[in-house]
């Protein structure tokens, strides 16, 4: 088990239908700062109906990957109340996982970190063990979006190795767009 710079263990496990309410009820607590940065309609899970469309799309996704092959795999960090307080995901952007001919490829990474346990480590152990499912899920290429004032999650990335690939703008934020070819 993975042990936090505060000393606290956490259980890393890969999602399965049990997590899914918990990572919901997680997502549903970030605060402002933790939400600006990971914006991802997949996991939006503010208000009841999107808590529920949350659930029933994750549920579905979680279904998916035992019937066609990996189109999200995601490892979420528990603590020892069972509560979900991060996770990580590699999912299938509907163009990749239709153009995948011989398995999946390639696919976009997304990681996020509860606030009160952001600073200690987890997005290290979060992502170093969703890049080992990648490798063994046959995805020879990961890639993500991250805005450019996201200095701790831009210090993450490149230290697993991942490199600028381009940018854009969204409204005045300038957004990189980064890769990691996985050996």
């Amino acid at each position: 088990m993975p042990v936090l710079k505060d000393g606290e263990e956490v259980r890393l496990k890969l999602l399965g239908l049990v997590d899914i309410r918990a990572l919901c009820k997680m997502m549903a607590s970030l605060g402002p700062e933790t939400k600006r940065f990971f914006n991802n309609p997949l996991f939006n899970v503010s208000g009841a109906l999107s808590f529920l469309k949350a659930y029933f799309l994750l549920a579905s996704l979680t279904l998916a990957n035992r019937l066609l092959g990996p189109c999200l795999l995601c490892v979420v960090a528990l603590n020892k109340r069972g509560e979900v307080v991060g996770h990580v995901h590699i999912r299938a952007p509907l163009r990749y996982f239709l153009l995948a001919r011989q398995g999946l490829a390639r696919a976009r990474y997304g990681v996020v970190v509860r606030d009160d346990y952001q600073g200690k480590g987890l997005g290290t152990f979060l992502t170093r063990a969703i890049l080992r499912v990648a490798k063994r899920a046959g995805i020879r290429t990961v890639d993500l979006f991250v805005q450019a004032n996201n200095i701790r999650a831009l210090r993450l990335y490149k230290r697993f190795g991942f490199t600028v690939a381009g940018s854009t703008r969204r409204g005045g934020t300038v957004i990189y767009y980064m890769v990691l070819h996985l050996r």
